[in-house]
């Protein structure tokens, strides 16, 4: 998989205005902040979505930091697109380089924090339910640290799918 820097994008988006970057962050991420030439493609419904990607044109791939980013990129390279670019560090690395960015009036937290407040919270529980109810509930943590290996393994985050798909990360009509 190719990569760029942020700082490589910053002077193609100079020359060029009209590169195909997408965001594979969750809609109501991207509508919270995004990079205002960007198109939004979320993960969670990437593969339905795609076929909206120009594959003939170099594809410019971002989420916050990298890591959804790098899962979208090598969905696209399997369905036949060639020059596909993981631009690195993400949004985050974007903003670092000075890159405008639109500032929505939603609040919600990115990804990555909802997914460690949802596994802190659970290893925390399974802990207070091992010492109060019951000795089983040491599972629970047992089950997230797994999770949690797995995750960095792979390179992808079943919670982080589960996540995108509830309620407050839906963009209301």
């Amino acid at each position: 998989m190719k990569s760029i820097t942020a700082k490589e994008l910053q002077a193609l988006r100079q020359q060029d205005a009209a590169l195909q970057i997408i965001d594979v962050r969750e809609a109501v991420e991207y509508q919270t902040e995004h990079v205002g030439d960007t198109q939004s493609f979320p993960l969670s419904r990437f593969e339905k979505s795609m076929d909206g990607v120009e594959k003939d044109k170099p594809v410019y791939v971002l989420c916050r930091t990298g890591s959804r980013a790098a899962q979208a990129a090598n969905l696209l390279q399997n369905k036949g697109c060639e020059n596909v670019f993981l631009i690195e560090g993400g949004l985050e690395a974007l903003k670092s380089e000075g890159a405008p960015t639109i500032q929505g009036a939603s609040r919600i937290w990115a990804m990555d924090r909802q997914v460690r407040l949802g596994a802190g919270t659970m290893v925390f529980l399974g802990i207070l339910g091992h010492w109060f109810i019951h000795p089983g509930f040491l599972f629970l943590s047992v089950f997230v640290a797994c999770g949690l290996i797995f995750s960095a393994i792979s390179n992808t985050c079943g919670m982080a799918l589960v996540l995108g798909k509830c309620p407050w990360n839906q963009i209301k009509n």
